[in-house]
Parts: structure tokens; sequence; C-alpha cells
């Protein structure tokens, strides 16, 4: 439900180049970023890689796996720079309803740190359960939250290695700048495969999902 301009989306060789990319531009050595656990491995080690630590969040199964604004609060310091959060979850599969993420909002309103939503399994939800993205439950936060989405999931082009992120401006000239002297840019064949994924026919991908 958010238009974004070409200087606010960056495409990457997947999503992980995306967060990675987003660890190297924003994150400096002994910053916080909280991780809500259970947690993608990445996560921690794109932090821990540029001298960054890594504040793991334990979540409960009693609670879904879900990170509560309670323990989000609790987590804060004056060192926090950035909260990692994904929905639908790698690898618990919880993902949090529109309520829920609002009640996020409310926590994250009080403080001025980057959001990095991981959204890649978006499409990849079941029963009556509607997915919402915490940038369209929260517009207000848009000047310091990125979305992280792509391909490999939803249309199973894992091996095609295409992804993409949405970011104020800044943000994306600084990651395309990382990517610039590391890869310059995903191979244009995938890029036009990507293309054809996004603007297709969905058939396929309710085929998938069905299956799951």
């Amino acid at each position: 439900g958010q238009a974004h301009t070409p200087k606010e989306v960056v495409v990457s060789v997947g999503a992980k180049h995306c967060l990675f990319n987003l660890a190297l531009a924003l994150y400096n050595e002994g910053d916080e970023i909280l991780i809500p656990a259970p947690y993608w491995v990445s996560y921690p080690e794109h932090a821990n890689l540029v001298g960054a630590k890594p504040v793991i969040i334990d979540t409960k199964a009693s609670e879904g796996f879900k990170l509560s604004p309670a323990a989000l609060s609790a987590a804060i310091t004056k060192k926090t720079k950035a909260l990692v959060l994904c929905s639908p979850s790698n690898p618990t599969g919880a993902a949090y309803t529109g309520e829920e993420l609002a009640a996020l909002a409310d926590v994250l309103r009080k403080h001025n740190f980057w959001i990095i939503t991981d959204e890649i399994y978006g499409q990849l939800v079941y029963g009556n359960f509607v997915q919402k993205s915490l940038l369209e439950v929260a517009p207000d936060l848009r000047d310091r939250l990125i979305v992280v989405d792509g391909v490999s999931k939803t249309y199973a082009m894992t091996g095609w290695r295409i992804g993409w992120m949405l970011a104020p401006a800044h943000v994306a000239e600084a990651c395309d700048t990382v990517q610039g002297q590391a890869t310059t840019n995903p191979t244009a064949a995938a890029q036009y495969a990507a293309i054809a994924a996004l603007t297709g026919p969905t058939e396929p991908i309710t085929a998938m999902r069905e299956a799951f």
C-alpha cells in the first residue's frame, strides 16, 4: 500500500545480499542489533562481521514464538541501532497480525533506530491469516523502516538470486554504494526472470502454496 520511487529501491543478489548490504551501510562497531529468537542464522552473523553486537530476544512457544512489546521494550538501550524482524518467520513460521505489529509499532515510536523487516515469506501464509507489513500498519515509521523481500520463496526461484529492499532514499544510496564495490548488480537474465515472475500469472503461486 506504499509507493516507492526508484531512488528508494535496491535490487540485489537475493534478500540475504540486501541484509548484508544494510549491515555494512548502517551498523557500526559496538552497535546493538535486536534479533528475536529463534532466528535465521545470518542475522547475528551479519552484525558480528561488522563488529556490532547481536542482542538475542528469546520468545516463547506458548506465545507463538512472537516478540512481545514488553520484551522489545526491555531489550532497547542507548546502543540499539536496529531491529531485524522476520514475519512470517524463518524458522518458526510465526506470523504477526496487523494488531500485533501495531503494538510493536507503539514501542518503536518511542525510540529512534532502524527497523528492518524481512518479508521473504509474506505470500506463504495459510488458513484465514491475513499478511500485513509493518510499513502498511505504521506508515509513519517509513523514514527509518526498510522492507526486504525477493523471489526465492514465493516463486520458488532460490537459485536466481534476486532480492530487493524498499528503503529511505539515503539508505538505498548507501547500500547502492556498498553493492557497487562488491557485485555491482544481479545478472540481467535473473532480473528479467524476476520481472516475469512478478508480472506473470499467479496460478502457479496458488498451486505451490496449496501443496505446501
